[in-house]
């Protein structure tokens, strides 16, 4: 399977919430891999 790149915009201040709510769902540390894990879980429902 190929990949391709997504780019979302967040306000600065919003980056740091966002990681931690995807790190509380156990969905990883990092922005990157907690955006990509919670898409692949959207894409399997």
């Amino acid at each position: 399977m190929g990949q391709a790149a997504i780019t979302i915009f967040v306000p600065a201040e919003a980056k740091p919430r966002i990681r931690a709510a995807l790190a509380d769902v156990g969905l990883g540390t990092s922005y990157q891999a907690g955006v990509v894990a919670l898409l692949d879980e959207l894409l399997i429902r």
